[in-house]
């Protein structure tokens, strides 16, 4: 693949500039494109970062400016992710799987702290680092004083991907039969438990709703007030139901007794679209590939490389027309020519979103 093939397309809330740093507009709603970005490293409220084909590191929006350490750190090297909390502290992994802290307090600051780590996530509801390492096992720890405090969380199989928001953390296995665990706060039960059962959890709990399905876990996402799973093809939502953002659509959204449900998706005019957990691309059926959480939204691509979005407008970051700012089903965001570019990631800030695209042969 050839890099500059990527574009990025990104709209929504840029009250901090963490959109398009060129703009004074609070909304960018006619979507901002970027040539030659090659992956969105961090989407948070007040700020993005971006990492071009060159491997250079790009920062937008909130910039304090102990993040020239972060910079300077970063420097010749390939990073994998992002995390942390803007206004404490910024880690990375990079391509060797090396993870690195830097802090607002240079005393605090280090540099290749541990190895082997795939992928680190911040909840600050547990103010926690949670940790992947190479071998499919996690720890846990603090981000101020990682090796004096780190532990291991046991898990049944080994665990193939994280996800965290502000509030709670999810966990994905390799086990088809005990697939999802999830952590933090389950006050909405956005940790597909029902919120009267369970209000919190300091240790991973298993979603009994996804136990027996046998169906591989592709992609997982968590929003301050909601989770996503995206399990054999299909996209799986629950949480906080307000604004349309689990994407259940108008009849089943007050159905207390459904705490995690497939999602809808309208084509065009109105009309349900099916999803195919067969992944059959000779019909008009819909795969999920990928989906990504923001504060009171939430985005999809399909395997055909569309995207789509749910809940809410407020900020324009839906990327489409709705009306009256709220729409509770699924609905095709057309950003671009289909014929000549697809999908190949999504990214969501609080009230932003970010789709990277590839262009078609």
């Amino acid at each position: 693949m050839q890099q500059e093939e990527l574009r990025l397309y990104a709209f929504g809330f840029n009250g901090f500039k963490q959109i398009d740093g060129d703009s004074t507009a609070t909304i960018i709603s006619s979507p901002k494109c970027y040539v030659g970005i090659s992956k969105v490293l961090y989407v948070g409220w007040e700020t993005t970062i971006l990492m071009d084909a060159k491997h250079n590191v790009l920062i937008l929006g909130f910039k304090p400016a102990w993040f020239s350490r972060f910079e300077s750190a970063c420097a010749n090297r390939k990073l994998k992710s992002v995390f942390g909390d803007p206004n404490k502290f910024l880690g990375f992994v990079d391509e060797y799987n090396n993870l690195s802290i830097i802090t607002e307090a240079p005393e605090n600051s280090e540099i290749d702290i541990l190895s082997n780590i795939v992928k680190a996530v911040f909840c600050q509801h547990l103010d926690t680092l949670i940790l992947l390492d190479t071998y499919g096992q996690v720890q846990q720890c603090r981000y101020n004083n990682i090796k004096n405090t780190i532990e291991p969380i046991s898990f049944l199989s080994k665990v193939k991907d994280l996800c965290a928001s502000k509030s709670h953390v999810l966990f994905a296995t390799s086990s088809n039969d005990l697939p999802i665990y999830g952590m933090g706060s389950n006050r909405l039960s956005q940790l597909g438990i029902d919120y009267h059962e369970l209000q919190a959890s300091d240790t991973p709990t298993l979603i009994e709703y996804f136990c027996g399905l046998n169906l591989p876990t592709n992609n997982i996402a968590c929003g301050p007030f909601h989770s996503a799973v995206v399990r054999g093809n299909e996209l799986y939502t629950f949480g906080w139901s307000k604004d349309g953002r689990l994407g259940w659509g108008s009849n089943n959204e007050n159905n207390d007794g459904d705490i995690v449900s497939l999602s809808s998706f309208l084509d065009c005019n109105d009309q349900p679209v099916i999803l195919d957990n067969d992944n059959d691309k000779a019909n008009d059926s819909l795969s999920i590939k990928q989906t990504a959480c923001g504060t009171n939204h939430t985005v999809a691509i399909d395997e055909k490389g569309r995207v789509w979005t749910c809940g809410s407008n407020k900020y324009g970051q839906l990327g489409r027309n709705v009306i009256g700012d709220v729409d509770k089903y699924f609905k095709e965001c057309r950003l671009f020519n289909i014929n000549s570019e697809k999908a190949i990631d999504c990214y969501a800030g609080n009230w932003s979103t970010f789709i990277l695209t590839k262009a078609l042969n």
